[in-house]
């Protein structure tokens, strides 16, 4: 792994990591109450017979064990579900399909990816809608010209081909 690859951060999406952090300390924290509870029930003290430590830890793995399940399954549902839903979007686009926007369900994570991703496809949209503008603007233009001065249309081909170049120059090369 590179220095590059190496993430500075150990939270790096902070709400969502928080959130399944306190999941799983709140499942943690109840089974050992239920494995205190269970154990300190009988006499008001400490366990003596071993047989009630082996039941009072028995039911706090079985908690331990269902809940860690239940947040695993309930949290992953609300990651893989975005990420399937990001997927499918990605797709739409790389198709050229840029009408939809993407929708993520009420307590998803990554709503704030999703926002951006919108927002980009937005952008796209509003590129490809100011090309087909001006695409249609240079054809009349160029009909025109050509009507009226076939070497002046050459020219202003000539000299929009070289615009086209540098904007996708600007536009494509990585910084």
């Amino acid at each position: 792994m590179t220095a590059q690859e190496r993430r500075k951060q150990l939270l790096v999406d902070k709400p969502t990591q928080l959130h399944f952090i306190r999941l799983l300390a709140f499942i943690v924290l109840a089974a050992m109450i239920a494995f205190m509870i269970v154990t300190w029930s009988h006499h008001g003290g400490p366990v003596n017979k071993p047989i009630q430590l082996i039941v009072a830890l028995l039911l706090a793995t079985i908690m331990i064990l269902i809940g860690v399940v239940y947040v695993g399954l309930r949290f992953s549902n609300k990651i893989v579900g975005p990420i399937y839903a990001f997927g499918r979007n990605l797709k739409f686009v790389q198709q050229g399909n840029y009408a939809g926007d993407l929708h993520l369900r009420h307590g998803d994570e990554f709503q704030n990816l999703a926002g951006v991703f919108n927002l980009t496809v937005e952008a796209l949209r509003q590129r490809i809608h100011d090309d087909l503008d001006f695409l249609e603007k240079l054809a009349s233009e160029l009909d025109r010209l050509d009507a009226a001065n076939p070497q002046q249309a050459k020219d202003a081909i000539a000299l929009l081909i070289q615009e086209q170049r540098s904007l996708k120059e600007r536009c494509i090369t990585k910084p």
